[in-house]
């Protein structure tokens, strides 16, 4: 069974000069690797190796705003709006997605920016799966890593 998990980074981008937003999704066919640790504050090194062990398949989205990105957001969002709420008035069927004074930009950069990265993250695992009865299966990666030199390591080698 395939099972994604999504996160983002950053506040969704509405104007031009807003920061970047990132969208992550990772996709695991054994979460029991994962349930099966304690809860503890995480790193990058050990979730990185944690994903490794899981065999977890990673996939990202970002939307980094440039002129003109917050001009044609509002009239995408508008053209948007207006399309889902002339469709509720000409059906009478109650949209749960649409207020009533229309789409908010934010929700729609989550939308877009998640998507993205969540149907990346299933297109990976699809196209393992079809690899995989295609070819063999390769060899499987060393389990230990090499050990990385810490930082009182290196300085200590600076200095001699």
């Amino acid at each position: 069974m395939l099972q994604v998990f999504g996160d983002e980074s950053g506040t969704m981008p509405v104007a031009d000069l807003d920061d970047v937003f990132v969208a992550a999704a990772v996709a695991i066919t054994d979460p029991s690797v994962l349930t099966a640790l304690p809860l503890r504050r995480s790193n990058p090194e050990f979730t990185a190796k944690l994903l490794v062990r899981a065999d977890a398949l990673l996939s990202c989205a970002y939307v980094l705003p440039c002129p003109g990105y917050g001009a044609a957001l509002t009239r995408r969002i508008e053209q948007l709006s207006m399309l889902a709420l002339s469709t509720e008035r000409m059906t009478g069927e109650k949209r749960a997605f649409v207020p009533p004074g229309g789409l908010r930009a934010p929700n729609a950069v989550w939308m877009v920016a998640m998507k993205a990265a969540v149907l990346g993250a299933i297109n990976a695992f699809v196209l393992l799966a079809q690899s995989f009865n295609s070819h063999p299966r390769p060899p499987a990666l060393p389990t230990a890593a090499p050990r990385l030199p810490q930082p009182r390591e290196l300085r200590s080698e600076a200095a001699r």
